[in-house]
């Protein structure tokens, strides 16, 4: 679980695709390990959520400290992300962090980083 877990962070941390492949795979690995579709498709889908999860953090994180003025170059270099920045800076920001974690807009992980400025 902990390989996985460790997989999925450092591929969300490195913008490498694939999550949904990460999923079912785990999923799948975690079935045939435990001979138990439901406990393997549980015990799967918390392993990938868990990598998520510290893989998100550890890029906000990075973002706001290690690569902070990369960052900020890149986001004024795009219309999208300043226009992201704007949004968020206002009364809605929950809200529309939220939504945009949930649209294919912007990939999740260059969000990630992108909260951190």
């Amino acid at each position: 679980v902990g390989a996985v877990t460790c997989v999925i962070a450092l591929s969300t941390v490195l913008f490498l695709p694939a999550h949904a492949l990460w999923t079912v795979g785990a999923g799948f690995a975690f079935a045939h390990a435990t001979n138990n579709m439901v406990e393997g498709v549980v015990l799967g889908s918390l392993a990938v959520f868990c990598g998520a999860v510290l893989g998100s953090v550890s890029s906000f994180l990075l973002g706001r400290y290690l690569f902070r003025e990369y960052v900020l170059n890149l986001a004024a270099r795009y219309p999208t992300f300043r226009a992201v920045d704007q949004a968020l800076q206002g009364h809605a920001g929950l809200k529309i962090m939220l939504l945009l974690r949930l649209s294919p807009l912007i990939p999740y992980n260059a969000l990630d980083y992108i909260s951190g400025v």
